[in-house]
């Protein structure tokens, strides 16, 4: 069962992989960053972490926002992890430029909207705790792209 207790963290995760789609984006066309392999790779996990973030959410938390297109945004986790093979480089390119931004602003609105009490388990030193966290598997995500692209020679 979901618990709806980590909703708050699973949003502050949506939130934080499309602050890393935008650096990873900024100042690249959609060519640059096909031909940049590690870019690539690094958004399309970014969407695939907004697309898990978002399936993990309570079901009581999608029904209250039901507004948001949570089933949109877990079909395109679908598709990048089961039909990589078939990813369109230019749906990630308008994921990662116009609906990623969007998703950003309408996830921070709920986020700014929820009482403090909503999550009484959320406290000051979770959060750091959580960012450091969140800053390790940012790493081992890096470490793990670069040794899939540039494996070692044997």
């Amino acid at each position: 069962m979901r618990d709806p207790d980590r909703d708050y963290g699973r949003l502050r995760d949506i939130i934080q992989a499309a602050d890393h789609i935008a650096a990873f984006t900024e100042g690249y066309s959609q060519e640059q960053l096909l031909a940049d392999k590690l870019r690539y790779f690094a958004v399309v996990k970014n969407v695939e972490i907004i697309g898990e973030a978002a399936f993990m959410l309570s079901l009581e938390f999608k029904e209250k926002h039901s507004q948001m297109p949570w089933n949109d945004i877990i079909r395109m986790r679908h598709v990048l992890v089961h039909g990589y093979a078939t990813i369109l480089p230019e749906l990630l390119w308008q994921t990662a430029l116009v609906d990623v931004p969007i998703l950003k602003k309408q996830v921070e609105a709920i986020v700014n909207s929820l009482p403090d009490r909503a999550f009484p388990n959320d406290t000051a030193n979770q959060k750091s705790q959580s960012a450091k966290i969140d800053e390790i598997v940012h790493e081992t995500a890096i470490a793990t792209l670069r040794a899939a692209i540039w494996p070692r020679s044997a």
